[in-house]
């Protein structure tokens, strides 16, 4: 977060849709998962005013994974559209990585944690 007086940047995460009972799209087992909407804004006196950096995620209880989801396919989940997982490559869900020292999501493409500091494993 980054706050000067009474303007700053924030990033948010928020669950969009949790699904119970329904087989992992990641491990194939039948057990619940959320999807996430995550994106940074702008805020003046905590009001946003401007938003970027949208993306959706997918977290699985059962195998413990946080994956990246296509952009498209995120917004159509949010739209109440039916999710044809089948469609979905392993390839196309990226893992994310947590930090071993803060627990903090990182990036496929990051080598060091941009909270603590520390280089990935």
């Amino acid at each position: 977060m980054f706050f000067i007086g009474i303007f700053g940047i924030q990033a948010k995460q928020e669950v969009v849709e949790s699904r119970q009972g329904e087989i992992c799209p990641v491990c194939g087992s039948l057990d619940r998962y959320e999807i996430l909407k995550e994106y940074q804004y702008f805020h003046i006196f905590f009001l946003p005013v401007w938003r970027w950096g949208e993306r959706y995620l997918v977290r699985t209880r059962c195998c413990q994974q946080v994956r990246i989801l296509p952009h498209e396919f995120g917004k159509a989940l949010v739209r109440g559209e039916a999710a044809d997982w089948s469609q979905l490559s392993q390839g196309v869900l990226d893992p994310l990585v947590r930090c071993a020292h803060c627990s903090t999501l990182l990036e496929p493409e990051y080598r060091y944690c941009p909270r603590c500091g520390s280089e990935r494993d």
